[in-house]
């Protein structure tokens, strides 16, 4: 069984078949065995291209290229701690047991959505909580959706949450409890309008070529 195509107040939109296992749908399945893959051989080329560089910046210490060659390792060492961190928050294992886990919808009442200054915090089932960094445009779309998609948590709080119309799962680490002074989120209508307009769309785009590898806690 594949996830299918409900319907929105802007059309079509993608939503995984809730109560059968994320298994039986071959997009969502392969892409959690890609971030898998990518993960398992990215981690040891990073580290190697990280050590590369290092090393022929250390022969070229008086260089002109010296600044060129800072700005490689910053950037390739953040790739490492990226692609390192999201495998130690949900290892690769846990993503293979959780795809394997009946899809769940979550409805999102009055007190499921909570945000802080920074961060935005859904309630994914009792005690668990799934931490959101990603600003105003997440917490406009889930007030305005007020739903969600969540395989897990397991037993070490360890999920992968779907937003409504992406097949792409977040890796979460939740918490048992929003922190003290999280207030609810009001829910938004929806307003009919232009795309261009709309600023989730460009977030959406974006987000979902990395959330799979980047782990919210």
């Amino acid at each position: 069984m594949s996830a299918d195509l409900g319907t929105g107040p802007a059309g079509p939109v993608f939503r995984p078949v809730v109560g059968r296992p994320a298994t039986e749908d071959p997009l969502v399945a392969s892409l959690v065995e890609a971030s898998i893959r990518l993960t398992k051989t990215g981690l040891p080329k990073v580290a190697v291209l990280l050590a590369f560089i290092v090393l022929a910046a250390s022969l070229k210490a008086g260089s002109a290229l010296l600044p060129l060659y800072a700005v490689a390792v910053t950037l390739i060492a953040l790739m490492f701690f990226f692609l390192a961190y999201s495998s130690l928050r949900v290892p690769l294992g846990a993503r293979r047991r959780l795809v394997r886990e009946p899809v769940r919808e979550v409805v999102l009442g009055g007190d499921d959505l909570l945000e802080t200054r920074r961060s935005v915090y859904v309630r994914l089932a009792p005690d668990s909580w799934h931490r959101m960094r990603l600003g105003s445009v997440v917490r406009d779309f889930l007030a305005r959706e007020r739903r969600v998609f969540v395989l897990g948590p397991d037993e070490s709080g360890r999920a992968l949450v779907f937003l409504p119309g992406s097949p792409v799962g977040g890796l979460a680490k939740t918490r048992r409890e929003p922190p003290r002074g999280a207030k609810p989120v009001s829910a938004l209508p929806w307003k009919p309008g232009a795309p261009k307009d709309d600023p989730v769309r460009p977030w959406f785009a974006t987000s979902s070529v990395f959330s799979l590898w980047s782990p919210r806690s």
